[in-house]
């Protein structure tokens, strides 16, 4: 069973069962469902931390917990992200708001947000040290309120020029849900005497973060053409890690507002800026690796952070024309 296999057999097993009970599926959740159908999203927020707590000893019980948690919201999450950017699709699919209407559809991530809200809240009657919980249950609430001021922070900065840097410091926190929901993990290790898991684990999810947003910007350019229409971050008046890397390196002429998209393909392409952008992404890999030399986990936990930070890099699709 590969990697992906097993997340999602996680997901089937620990995380999909607590995702009804606290959200039933029903008329009111029927767009979220849809999404946790459709969506490729590859269950790493809830497989990660699932499969690390079986390989551990860790309190499987509360990695079920923050697994639904987290996929839960990152639905959500991509509901609101579609309608925000009117994005007509989803993947193989019509976007959720296309498919239900709008209002049922935001009705129905109010309910999915409300559901986390509990789920983070069972955390808080596990029988775990309170401190573990707690500081598990903090962790999560907080990493979905940076993650949702995302969503303004794009509409204020809409049309504006921002740098690479900036966009770096974004993708950091667009991903802390994926990010902190291995992270949670920490406070029980640490309590199992792995110094400084947290922090570790915050640092290695949020560099694959970093690593996964960017290529996410580069495959609005290269993949999501027939999911999402072509270049919807760019159509939307978002500046994207590409396009500030071919500012940084031709000039703004090259990416102004009569340049034809495919003109700004080509000057990614040709620029340089292609490669200084897999050269980051390679970078928050190879750190990401090592901090998982410094954790001290299982032979089986290493491995699988290892394999999964790996695949982050850019494919080999990027080194063809698009």
């Amino acid at each position: 069973m590969d990697l992906l296999e097993q997340f999602d057999a996680a997901f089937r097993t620990h995380t999909l069962p607590l995702i009804r009970e606290f959200l039933p599926d029903d008329f009111s959740a029927e767009p979220i469902y849809y999404y946790l159908d459709i969506a490729i999203n590859r269950k790493f927020r809830s497989g990660l931390p699932v499969i690390v707590a079986e390989n551990e000893g860790f309190d499987i019980d509360a990695a079920a917990l923050v697994g639904a948690f987290s996929e839960l919201f990152f639905c959500a999450a991509l509901v609101i992200d579609d309608i925000v950017d009117r994005d007509s699709r989803r993947e193989n699919g019509e976007s959720a708001h296309i498919r239900f209407g709008v209002e049922r559809t935001v009705s129905s991530t109010h309910i999915a947000l409300a559901a986390c809200h509990c789920m983070a809240a069972r955390l808080l009657e596990l029988e775990l040290r309170d401190s573990v919980t707690k500081t598990m249950h903090d962790m999560l609430i907080q990493s979905s309120h940076r993650v949702l001021r995302t969503f303004g922070l794009d509409l204020e900065t809409q049309n504006r020029t921002r740098g690479t840097q900036c966009l770096i410091e974004d993708a950091a926190e667009k991903t802390n849900t994926g990010a902190y929901a291995l992270a949670t993990m920490g406070p029980i290790a640490e309590q199992k005497g792995v110094i400084g898991a947290t922090e570790t684990l915050v640092a290695f999810g949020t560099c694959l973060g970093i690593a996964g947003q960017l290529r996410n910007d580069v495959y609005d350019f290269a993949l999501y053409s027939n999911w999402r229409g072509r270049l919807s971050d760019l159509s939307n008046g978002y500046d994207t890690f590409p396009i500030a890397m071919i500012r940084e390196l031709l000039g703004d002429h090259a990416v102004a507002n009569d340049v034809d998209p495919f003109d700004i393909q080509e000057s990614f392409r040709n620029s340089g800026a292609q490669e200084r952008t897999f050269d980051i992404i390679n970078q928050q890999v190879d750190r990401a690796c090592t901090l998982v030399g410094r954790l001290g986990l299982s032979e089986d936990s290493t491995k699988m952070l290892n394999s999964w930070a790996e695949q982050h890099r850019p494919p080999e699709l990027f080194k063809r024309d698009y």
